[in-house]
């Protein structure tokens, strides 16, 4: 089963913190929400723990809400290094680094289950 943007939303005012999950930037949060995956350069804090092929949750910076639901293609310590990469200018910003699972923008789209 795939946890929903309202169970990883009750999830954190249960535990009073954010858990795995990712959040993203502007740009991030639009191209999400039109169904595409999570880019590296769209990465703005991961919040642990995050396990390469589980699920997280995708939170969008202006407001702390969860807007959807992505698949980690990497373990937090290899997503913070592809961060510390993009930094140094060694890393491709454009590399996936979460699958988009589901999205909020769905009930506008009309997505159908993967």
């Amino acid at each position: 089963p795939i946890p929903t943007p309202w169970l990883y939303e009750l999830l954190f005012r249960c535990l009073g913190r954010v858990v795995a999950a990712v959040e993203v930037g502007v740009q991030g949060v639009r191209a999400f929400l039109y169904g595409n995956d999570i880019l590296l350069q769209s990465v703005e804090r991961l919040y642990p723990p995050i396990k390469r092929g589980g699920y997280v949750a995708v939170i969008d910076p202006a407001d702390g809400r969860v807007i959807g639901v992505a698949r980690a293609l990497y373990d937090y310590r290899s997503i913070e290094s592809l961060v510390e990469g993009l930094k140094r200018g060694s890393a491709d910003p454009n590399a996936p680094v979460f699958e988009n699972v589901f999205d909020l923008g769905c009930f506008v789209r009309g997505c159908r289950r993967r």
